[in-house]
């Protein structure tokens, strides 16, 4: 006996699991076994889904750089307890997916006789050695079974010409794919109160009949029934799958029961579900849409035509020419502009590239709203702060190490000098021509700036001088230079 792991080598689902219900701890390890028939060898084939919570891992480091290592140990077992089967694999995930409700997702696949069998489960965490287990205990159908086993999934789909390879975390089953899940946890939110549901029938002959739905509380009480609907199967099997929209239903645990008649008899299978609990899930809700917004692609992903416009016009003072900010325009759509957008600042992700967070567009536009606060002329109405010249050497180098300021100095209008300390010295002075607070460029030293021709009348000398003693640099004597 081998086991098959059926997924993508390497890869795992991470998943958001719902709240778990009130008052009620979530499990450690989730596992479930579903069976399916081989009629050409007359075998069941069991597909096991393992959902591994990531909170029980100890990362190696919180950084970047860390990562969660953990081995999956898995054992088959007959009704004497003899080992048919024993495996083992490690696995690693980065610590950045360490996230509330998080999981890591196993599928594994293996075909039995009939006969009585035990699965053990086991996860043994590298670092902190911690292990968690579960045991599930299943039956090979002694013959050719009616139906397999009810699957229930919060998501399926029929693949189309180009979408034909399940990603990790998905099983396929002939034309259907669906999410592998060893918890179907529901949410009275959005389309997450859909449940999918998926059961194979092996008649040995072309047959007809009724499939009949019914939500039962795990106290017995029915809840709702849903019609039954008639069905054909033919001579090979048939599949049977469909979804029951939920709306509504209490928070609780559940099972879906399927009662699939047809002429040659009647079979009942049934599964468990959860639905969670609205306040839950619109807590849960707002903080993955916290979670979204601190990625590139969450950030811009959240915004709308004008809000692109307004994240995309302040580039240019950061933009590289190979970065083709002229692409911009109409003809882009809404999902290219995001794109662009989450693209350039990805490039620019130099402080902790291994996580979700992008400190670096954060800081750019935490700078804009900044420069948006305190550089807007609200007397003039002349545009954003940004777009100022103080805003837009604010936004480029950040907060000055030193600022000299001075509104009254002979006749000069009131000036600022702001100095940054690098690889070389940087200095800017502005000057407030207007008298209304909107402070203009005058001169530098930065080559990416350039300087207003007759700056030195504007000021005149007694600025000059006190300029000068405050960057040691005789502005008076350089004027006189350029005239003679």
């Amino acid at each position: 006996m081998t086991i098959f792991r059926a997924f993508a080598a390497g890869a795992a689902l991470l998943t958001a699991a719902p709240a778990a219900l009130a008052g009620q701890d979530a499990p450690a390890l989730a596992a479930r076994a579903v069976r399916f028939w081989l009629p050409e060898y007359g075998q069941t084939v069991v597909k096991a889904f393992v959902q591994i919570p990531y909170a029980v891992l100890t990362p190696t480091d919180g950084g970047p750089a860390g990562e969660m290592a953990y081995r999956v140990s898995v054992r088959v077992a007959d009704s004497t307890g003899l080992t048919l089967m024993q495996q083992s694999w490690m696995k690693h995930a980065p610590a950045a997916a360490r996230l509330p409700g998080a999981t890591g997702l196993e599928i594994l696949e293996f075909n039995v006789v009939p006969g009585k069998y035990r699965l053990e489960l086991a996860v043994d965490d590298s670092v902190s050695a911690t292990h968690v287990g579960k045991t599930l205990e299943f039956q090979g159908f002694t013959g050719r079974p009616d139906a397999s086993d009810l699957v229930l999934s919060s998501r399926m789909r029929v693949p189309g010409a180009a979408d034909t390879v399940p990603v990790p975390g998905e099983l396929r089953r002939g034309n259907t794919i669906l999410t592998a899940l060893a918890d179907v946890h529901l949410a009275p939110l959005d389309d997450r109160s859909r449940l999918f549901y998926y059961l194979e029938a092996y008649p040995a002959q072309a047959d007809s009949g009724t499939l009949a739905l019914e939500v039962v509380s795990r106290e017995g009480q029915s809840l709702l029934k849903v019609p039954a609907r008639p069905v054909q199967v033919g001579a090979g099997g048939g599949v049977l799958r469909g979804q029951l929209d939920l709306t509504g239903l209490p928070e609780g645990e559940y099972d879906l029961v399927a009662t699939l008649a047809l002429a040659s008899g009647q079979v009942t299978r049934r599964a468990p579900f959860t639905m969670g609990d609205l306040g839950a899930a619109l807590a849960q809700a707002e903080s993955r849409r916290a979670e979204a917004m601190v990625t590139d692609s969450g950030y811009f992903g959240a915004m709308d035509q004008d809000e692109l416009e307004e994240a995309f016009a302040p580039l240019s003072y950061v933009a590289r020419p190979n970065d083709q900010l002229q692409v911009w325009g109409a003809q882009l759509s809404l999902q290219a502009k995001r794109r662009f957008l989450t693209r350039f600042w990805q490039q620019r992700d130099t402080l902790s590239p291994g996580t979700p967070r992008n400190e670096v567009r954060e800081a750019f536009y935490q700078r804009i709203a900044e420069a948006n606060r305190r550089f807007t002329d609200q007397q003039r109405g002349s545009g954003p702060g940004w777009r100022s010249d103080q805003g837009r050497i604010f936004i480029r180098n950040g907060e000055p190490i030193e600022v000299l300021r001075r509104s009254n100095v002979g006749t000069a209008p009131p000036y600022e000098v702001w100095r940054y300390a690098g690889s070389r010295d940087r200095w800017y002075i502005f000057s407030d021509r207007t008298n209304f607070g909107s402070y203009e460029l005058l001169n530098s030293n930065d080559p990416k700036e350039s300087s207003r021709p007759g700056w030195e009348q504007t000021l005149g000398p007694e600025a000059l001088v006190d300029i000068g003693q405050y960057l040691n640099i005789d502005f008076v004597r350089r004027a006189r230079s350029r005239v003679q």
